[in-house]
């Protein structure tokens, strides 16, 4: 939902991560009114989302990313690509908040083979699906695992998904 009232006091706000959640927080931190400087260690904008680019019925993502980089522009979002933010510099500006959205981490269950050369993240996988073998093993039946199976599937590859939940 839209935070469509000022701020009675403007902030100077740091988000930090160019990702979805980082791009919408400084979006959204700006249209209330706040002075926002948003800091992505990479280059481009969009987090870890630019690996399921390549996925067919997610083919409407790059049209979405394309409307939240206007939406910063728009709002005069300060965007800084290539850095990453630091204590230092932190310190330096001063901000008087700072929103943390660097995204998350894949979970690895404490498995016998689970540092094998042969398992990848799925990000990797999305991005280098000819890099697999013909028969995937996916670990997690959640929103990730169920795309990446159906994605692979698409590709050609036979993929099991294997959930710990009912």
């Amino acid at each position: 939902f839209p935070l469509e009232q000022k701020a009675e006091v403007s902030k100077n706000v740091v988000v930090i991560g160019g990702g979805i959640a980082g791009m919408e927080a400084a979006v959204e931190a700006r249209r209330c009114g706040h002075n926002v400087t948003l800091f992505e260690k990479n280059d481009y904008l969009g987090g870890g989302m630019h690996c399921e680019e390549k996925v067919p019925f997610k083919k409407y993502f790059r049209k979405y990313l394309e409307y939240q980089i206007r939406n910063l522009k728009k709002e005069g979002v300060d965007v800084r690509l290539g850095t990453e933010a630091t204590l230092e510099m932190m310190e330096e500006m001063k901000p008087d908040v700072i929103l943390a959205c660097v995204g998350s981490k894949p979970a690895f269950p404490p498995i016998p083979g689970i540092d094998g050369g042969n398992v990848v993240t799925a990000q990797y996988a999305f991005e280098n699906p000819d890099q697999l073998g013909k028969k995937v093993a996916i670990i997690g039946g959640g929103l990730v695992g169920c795309e990446l199976a159906i994605f692979l599937n698409m590709e050609g590859l036979q993929t099991d998904v294997i959930e710990m939940g009912n």
